[in-house]
């Protein structure tokens, strides 16, 4: 119950740093991300059954996407791939 409860926060956040992004608040989506990481370590700490190195490849298309300040790819791999490949099956 907890995971889940853990995940539904990082979820969230996740989707809202996309609102973000994708309607251009640039700023407020990057300072967002910078819990959300903080929120991201913590969730992969509990779960040893997640690829960590999958989870940082998609850290570093995060981080090109900044350098190229694309918003709209930031905000497509956090809610496509990374938030899809966190999503623990609860049933």
């Amino acid at each position: 119950m907890a995971e889940q409860v853990i995940f539904e926060t990082l979820s969230q956040s996740g989707k809202l740093i996309c609102d973000n992004f994708r309607q251009g608040y640039e700023g407020e989506a990057n300072e967002l991300l910078i819990s959300f990481i903080g929120q991201l370590e913590h969730y992969l700490a509990q779960n040893d059954n997640i690829n960590n190195e999958y989870v940082e490849g998609l850290l570093n298309l995060i981080f090109q996407g900044q350098q190229r300040r694309d918003a709209i790819f930031i905000a497509d791999i956090i809610e496509y791939e990374l938030l899809v490949k966190l999503a623990p099956n609860f049933e």
